[in-house]
This record gives C-alpha cells, sequence and structure tokens, in this order.
C-alpha cells in the first residue's frame, strides 16, 4: 500500500521501476519526506543482538536508498 498527502507528486515520483521494485518486498514500512526516510521490517524473528541479522536490516535500508536514489 502506498499513500501520500501529495499524490500528484507521488505518481510523478513512483515510476514503473521503482513500483516493480516495492512490490518485491514483504513485510516493510517506510516513510519519506525530502531526503530523509525511515525504514522498518517486521519480522517476528528478528535478534537485536544478531550481527548477522542486524547487518542483513542494513544492506536492505541500503538497497531502499538505492532504489529511492534519483
Amino acid at each position: 500500500m502506498i499513500a501520500s498527502s501529495d499524490p500528484d507528486e507521488l505518481h510523478r515520483f513512483m515510476d514503473e521501476p521503482l513500483a516493480r521494485f516495492f512490490s518485491q518486498t514483504e513485510m516493510y514500512t517506510l516513510h519519506a519526506a525530502g531526503d530523509l526516510f525511515t525504514f522498518a521490517e517486521l519480522d517476528p524473528n528478528f535478534k537485536t543482538a544478531d550481527a548477522q541479522s542486524i547487518a542483513r536490516r542494513v544492506n536492505r535500508a541500503l538497497e531502499i536508498f538505492r532504489a529511492l536514489r534519483k
């Protein structure tokens, strides 16, 4: 689901490659405004003390960052 307070701007920003990228994701929440975004992955198995889990989440955030850069 995508929501925006400015639907026209969202339609200009959300091109086909970006829509395709997000259609392949699951269980993410993303809030973006201007040059800032926050990302959360809803994963009940996430272990905050596990370095591999944290690294995987950071890598997903970087993938999203690269997808959002225009």
